[in-house]
């Protein structure tokens, strides 16, 4: 090959290696860092380690933003239809934010924030001077803990590594109505025709297929997803 040619190629691997790059500005941005809603499931394929779902705790430092407009809204939830707390009058008005959430879109972004001063409620990142989101030195918002349980509809459910009958087998349940508790949801391979997997916290933590549980549904009413 020659030296040209050589020398092409590297370029090429470089660029395909980098990805594309980022064109979102201002506050027109995508949030693309904190795209991931839910609890996150820390897994290491391959090394026997068991999955677990952890909501990330509360207990960063306070940063403070400013407003960019009049009468931003603080809401009781992070939705522009969730009920008003009240509204910051003036441009510029400082608050406190101790942590960030996902929650409906503003302007394509999806990060709110959730103040503790001048007045407690959730303000979208649109209306703030984060300029980058989630602002640096916050932590997401801890997550209520959710927990549920259920019981297995045959004899010998297995408690998966992964939601696919392929994986790491962790557990078998092996009378029919085991308890199994349970603590969001995930899609996974179709067993039965039905994709919801289910991750467990007891009798050990895993997934479980959603076909295979007394849930009613798949997925189950109100249960979070885990990523």
């Amino acid at each position: 090959m020659s030296v040209v040619a050589a020398l092409a190629v590297m370029t090429v691997s470089t660029l395909a290696a980098a990805g594309p790059a980022s064109a979102a500005a201002g506050h027109y941005r995508a949030a693309a860092t904190a795209a991931a809603p839910g609890p996150a499931v820390r897994h290491a394929r391959g090394t026997g380690t068991r999955p677990s779902v952890t909501h990330r705790a509360s207990r960063a430092r306070t940063v403070t933003l400013a407003t960019l407009v009049r009468g931003v809204a603080v809401r009781t939830r992070p939705s522009p239809s969730a009920q008003l707390t009240t509204r910051l009058r003036q441009r510029g008005t400082r608050v406190a934010v101790r942590c960030y959430t996902l929650g409906t879109r503003v302007a394509g972004n999806p990060v709110w924030y959730q103040l503790s001063s001048p007045v407690r409620g959730y303000v979208t990142s649109y209306y703030l001077s984060s300029h980058h989101d989630p602002a640096r030195g916050l932590v997401r918002c801890a997550a209520a803990a959710f927990r549920r349980i259920y019981h297995t509809l045959v004899a010998g459910v297995h408690i998966r590594y992964w939601p696919t009958t392929v994986a790491t087998r962790l557990t078998t349940l092996g009378r029919m109505g085991s308890k199994v508790t349970v603590n969001c949801y995930v899609l996974g391979q179709k067993v039965s025709g039905d994709s919801v997997w289910y991750h467990s916290t007891r009798p050990v933590a895993g997934f479980l297929a959603g076909a295979n549980l007394n849930t009613g549904r798949d997925p189950a009413y109100k249960i979070p997803a885990c990523w």
